[in-house]
């Protein structure tokens, strides 16, 4: 037997691999697959035509590029040739094309090795030369088709090539390596394959072993892993839920921050609060409250600047074409009320001004110097066309008559006089009782400043009327008549304090006092209604007040003044305000614009109101015997149900939303199709209706009556189910649980009953109340059931109970005030009541805490009730003669609302300390510009569109400023 080493001896290579080079990539791999490939270890002992095989059939011999063209192969091809024990032809259409494949394979069979030649189809056909037509499909090259004589001619004679086929289909990359190793080691190739099979088995059980060691270890890796996994999970979700816990406490501590400042009535500080409030967390009863303040604050519309000192008095012209404003560096400036630009800056021979007014048609206005001298401008040429009312010095307060003609100039010297504007000339004079510091419309009245107090002087009578002191020591430092003359108003110095005089009564020298401010009252502003007051204070606020007979309240605090203010006005519309303060600005704010909370007029009292199911709509039972229901989103009414002959008491929607039930006090309930405004039936209980309900599958109605009774009634038939319901008082309230089964009822009898409907059986009675059960009502999830405990007047307490076990879970007190309704929000949440103090108590279920209040300028009366809608997402109030609707809209829709209003509406940020910090007033103007050009602002019709000239002049007036103002501080360093 021949050793291995004398068998390769013989020759160089074990194989010559002869392909086109446009089939490079296949010689690439064949030339890898046959050096790497390891013979069977039980073929490698055994002899193959006297040869022992080898470990690996290496070396292969691969010309990897054309030769230069030429007819000769060269010596290192021939001779590669003669050295190589196979030749392997990767046959393609390629090769068939190829001159010097064809002159290899013919070389090679001259060397009398045609049976040593193996081919591998790679593409193309085999013997398709033959069929005309398909020449350009053929793989095999002219040579391994023909025999070769020994001088390499090519004969006729056929040849039939051993080859194996890898195209698609065929034998497969596996196979077809397979077929070609044991062509080269002159094995079988089942024998091969059946060799390989059993290496590959082997590999597998090893790898399968050594996999399963593996695995073992990656088991315990995993296990590990997955216990560190889960471990960082719990880590993860622990800190989380840290962090949301920490959210939601901050939420609260700022909600509760915004709670505060509506208390105080800082609107825009209570919107600052729970815009950080809501970042942390979406907490559905602080969006009432945001509603709330956004229908309450007074947005800061503009700040002008044009003054380079304090502005010490403002006002608009009463056709509000015109503002007029004063500093201390002696100028008056004229504006465009609109766009917000200077017509005119007005001097009085380098005077200070004192004070200045327009005429009652806006075409005049008159100025008081403080060298009390008096000159008056046309404001059709505000710049050429003025003059100074000569020879007249001394002149200590100002008003022009209503009719516009005269201005009423009051004198040190005790005349007052007439000057006639038109004429430019007296038209008469007066005596009066000594200097007069104010005067009031048409100058009837006078007020005479002392220290501590103030002389009211009737003008015509020249007499002193009455003398106001104010208590303490206090000393005056503004004072005015109200627009009708009925008021007169004093700022003091010390404490903050201004008081109201009624001068239609005075004999009474009580005050009505507010109390507010932190700093001296420097100027003082009824409404043109003189309904209302505004004040300035050196506490850099302005405060809008109303009073009724002794008592008055802030309505609003308005900050955005970096100093202290110096005067305030009214606009003629008597929702706007002007002011002016140590800024050097002159800021417009706005109130009444679009209101968050649509007020829906109603001509009796509302007695019940209910929303749809849809929550599309709300519905109200007034006094005047109708059923009125609006529009939710737009306020419009949707209808009236006109019929009874009595007053309504009662309302509820059915659960489609199609029909209305709704009772009066003369005991007939009726049911509507409310869309059409047709009654479809009647039912005639047996007293008078006090309560109705309505199954939520709508198949059943339950009444209530002044008697204690209970009266069930199938909608289909109008029948009357079981026998009567009894409570020992009349029935207060009636409510069905949301899954239909229980009825539960409030009487004067101070009890709670819940009845079985199926059996008409009562199933529990609760008795904690101590007073009478005003309303009840059931959380959407049927878990807890609240009642209204009356009190008679006193503090009002709400009962929360577990359903269906009757155990009372907490009582909620509401000190100072009765509760007439309650209502769970649809998350149960959130509980809602109303009392008779002209508000809605928010109270959380779980905690039982106070959230806020959200109070009315009404009347609520007795039998008032608070609703939501089934969405959640509005709250109802009835009022007097009015139906109150909070309607926050979705999420985006309050966030946006909330994101432009603190942006834009309010001048100042707050520091974690709550105190005011100013904004840049050029990213200020910027950002108002930006809004107002894309019509963003959402509290004004237009979206702010008609602003943008105005915003633009305040930009332009802001980067004056802020230039200045630098220069300025640069020169002083």
């Amino acid at each position: 037997m021949r050793n291995e080493t004398s068998a390769v001896s013989d020759y160089k290579y074990f194989a010559f691999i002869s392909y086109s080079h446009r089939d490079k990539k296949w010689g690439d791999w064949l030339h890898k697959a046959i050096e790497t490939y390891k013979i069977p270890k039980r073929l490698q002992t055994e002899e193959q035509e006297g040869n022992v095989l080898p470990k690996r059939l290496f070396p292969v011999f691969r010309d990897r590029e054309e030769l230069p063209t030429s007819a000769d192969l060269g010596e290192q091809i021939t001779g590669a040739l003669r050295h190589s024990r196979f030749l392997i032809v990767i046959c393609s259409p390629n090769a068939a094309r190829s001159i010097w494949v064809n002159e290899e394979i013919k070389a090679f069979k001259a060397m009398g090795r045609e049976n040593r030649i193996l081919s591998l189809i790679v593409d193309g056909e085999p013997n398709a030369s033959d069929k005309p037509g398909d020449e350009k499909t053929e793989c095999f090259p002219e040579a391994m088709r023909f025999r070769v004589d020994a001088e390499g001619n090519l004969t006729g004679e056929r040849s039939e090539p051993i080859a194996a086929d890898i195209r698609p289909g065929m034998d497969g990359r596996q196979n077809a390596l397979l077929k070609l190793v044991a062509g080269l080691l002159g094995v079988g190739f089942d024998t091969l394959r059946q060799r390989e099979n059993e290496r590959r088995v082997r590999r597998l059980m090893a790898a399968g072993a050594v996999m399963a060691v593996l695995l073992l270890a990656f088991a315990g890796l995993a296990w590990r892993a997955w216990l560190s996994e889960q471990q960082a999970l719990h880590e993860k979700q622990r800190a989380e839920k840290n962090e949301l816990q920490a959210k939601s406490r901050l939420s609260e501590l700022y909600s509760r921050e915004g709670s505060k400042s509506r208390h105080d009535v800082e609107w825009a500080n209570s919107l600052l609060w729970y815009s950080r409030s809501l970042k942390n967390n979406n907490s559905y009863a602080t969006h009432f409250s945001i509603v709330d303040s956004l229908n309450r604050i007074h947005f800061e519309t503009t700040a002008l600047r044009g003054h380079t000192d304090t502005v010490d008095k403002v006002l608009i012209s009463t056709n509000e074409k015109f503002m007029a404003s004063s500093a201390h560096d002696n100028e008056l400036i004229l504006w465009d009320r609109d766009n917000g630009n200077p017509l005119a800056a007005l001097s009085i021979d380098h005077e200070g001004v004192t004070d200045f007014i327009f005429n009652h048609n806006s075409t005049l206005l008159a100025c008081l110097s403080d060298k009390h001298t008096v000159r008056i401008w046309k404001l059709d040429k505000p710049q050429v066309d003025s003059h100074a009312i000569a020879k007249i010095t001394g002149v200590s307060a100002i008003t022009f008559q209503d009719s516009g003609e005269n201005l009423v100039l009051n004198c040190n010297d005790g005349v007052q006089r007439y000057w006639n504007v038109f004429r430019r000339k007296l038209s008469k004079e007066s005596k009066t009782v000594q200097t007069i510091h104010k005067l009031s419309p048409g100058g009837s009245l006078g007020a005479i400043e002392s220290k501590n107090g103030v002389e009211l002087v009737d003008i015509n009578k020249n007499k002193i009327q009455a003398t106001f002191n104010l208590r303490h020591g206090n000393w005056v430092t503004s004072s005015t008549f109200s627009p009708d003359s009925t008021s007169f108003v004093i700022g003091a110095r010390y404490s903050g304090l201004i008081s109201i005089f009624d001068l239609s009564d005075l004999d009474s020298v009580n005050p009505t006092e507010l109390l507010g401010h932190k700093g001296e009252i420097v100027d003082l502003s009824f409404s043109p209604d003189s309904q209302m007051l505004a004040s300035a204070s050196w506490d850099n606020t302005v405060r809008t007040w109303t009073w009724s007979g002794w008592w008055g309240a802030t309505r609003a605090v308005l900050r955005g003044h970096e100093g202290r203010v110096a005067a305030v006005a009214f606009a003629p519309d008597g929702k706007n305000l002007v002011s002016g303060g140590w800024d050097q600005a002159v800021r417009l704010w706005e109130g009444d614009t679009t209101r968050t909370v649509k007020t829906l007029s109603t001509t009796g009292v509302v007695l019940a109101i209910t929303f749809s199911p849809d929550s599309r709509f709300v519905a109200a039972a007034t006094s005047d015997k109708q059923v009125m229901i609006w529009n939710r989103s737009s306020g419009e009414p949707a209808g009236t149900l006109t019929g009874h002959t009595e007053s309504v008491k009662v309302v509820a929607f059915s659960p489609d939303g199609r029909l209305i039930a709704s009772g009066a006090t003369d005991g007939k309930l009726s049911l509507w199709d409310w869309t059409l405004g047709t009654r479809i039936a009647a039912f005639q209980g047996g007293g008078a209706l006090t309560a109705i309900a309505c199954s939520p599958d709508g198949q059943l109605l339950a009444s209530g009556e002044s008697d204690g009774s209970i009266r069930l009634w199938d909608v289909a038939t109008g029948q009357q189910l079981h026998k009567s319901l009894k409570h020992q008082g009349a029935i207060q309230t009636l409510v069905f649980s949301p899954d239909g089964h229980t009825l539960a009822s409030g009487a004067k009898d101070k009890l709670v009953y819940l009845w079985d409907i199926p059996t008409g059986a009562r199933r529990l009675a609760l008795k904690a109340h101590v007073s009478t059960v005003n309303d009840i009502t059931f959380s959407n999830n049927g878990i807890m059931l609240a009642t209204a405990d009356d009190m008679d007047f006193e503090d009002g307490l709400i009962h929360l109970w577990d359903f269906p076990t009757g155990r009372e879970l907490k009582v909620l007190h509401a000190e100072g005030e009765s509760i007439n309704s309650v209502a769970f929000s649809p998350s149960a949440d959130i509980i809602a009541s109303t009392g008779y103090d002209e508000s809605i108590s928010l109270w959380d279920s779980q905690s039982g805490r106070l959230v806020d209040r959200l109070v009315i300028d009404d009347v609520i009366s007795k039998d008032g009730h608070v609703a939501f809608s089934p969405d959640g997402r509005a709250l109802a109030l009835s009022g007097h003669h009015a139906l109150y609707l909070w309607d926050t809209g979705s999420d985006d829709q309050l966030a946006d609302r909330l994101a432009v209003a603190t942006s834009i509406g309010i001048s100042y940020d707050l520091d974690d300390n709550g105190l005011p910090v100013p904004k840049d007033p050029v990213l200020l103007a910027q950002a108002r510009l930006d809004a107002a050009k894309i019509g963003r602002i959402w509290w004004r019709e237009d979206g702010g569109k008609s602003l943008v000239p105005l915003y633009e002049n305040e930009l332009a007036q802001a980067t004056k400023f802020l230039q200045t103002k630098t220069a300025s501080e640069t020169n002083g360093k």
